[in-house]
């Protein structure tokens, strides 16, 4: 798997070309079987038994639009990411998550150009492994953590490894 690097030379797609790409986009349920993720899936659905915890992998078709935007970790912008993720063919993977519309923009010219407030935040990719450490490691409301906490770091480590190999 290789990251995208952006192309200095493409201009900045408009808010027109980007709500056309984000309906026409490919987004294909690609099924993601590994033993590492079902460990920390089960282990969240133990500790956070009020909550759940759900998982599943897309793939998103080539466009040069999209491109744009995700090589510069700009997927908030104009709330492409919730834009994407709210397709019906989400909406089929994940019934039980019952994802509505797209709650605080339209699709016309006035959606904002902000990281988006829809759930959705950029955080620092080298914490991640970390903050879920902490959660599978604190558990939930009715939940008491035991250990030092090194087997959920490893557990985390591990994930991390599986899905996109530490980067």
């Amino acid at each position: 798997m290789e990251l995208l690097e952006p192309d200095w030379n493409q201009p900045r797609p408009e808010l027109s070309e980007v709500l056309i790409m984000c309906r026409r986009i490919e987004l294909r349920h690609i099924g993601f079987q590994s033993d590492v993720v079902t460990q920390v899936l089960q282990r969240l659905r133990e500790s956070h038994c009020n909550g759940g915890t759900m998982f599943a992998t897309v793939s998103l078709g080539a466009d040069r639009v999209f491109d744009w935007y995700a090589s510069r970790n700009r997927s908030l912008e104009w709330e492409i990411l919730p834009r994407i993720l709210r397709r019906e063919e989400t909406k089929a993977i994940l019934k039980e998550l019952n994802i509505g519309a797209l709650s605080n923009s339209s699709e016309g010219g006035e959606a904002c150009s902000t990281p988006s407030t829809d759930g959705f935040r950029m955080d620092n990719a080298f914490l991640f492994d970390g903050q879920l450490a902490a959660c599978l490691h604190a558990g939930g409301a009715y939940t008491h953590r035991s250990g030092d906490g090194r087997a959920a770091k490893q557990l985390a480590l591990n994930f991390c490894d599986a899905l996109f190999e530490h980067r």
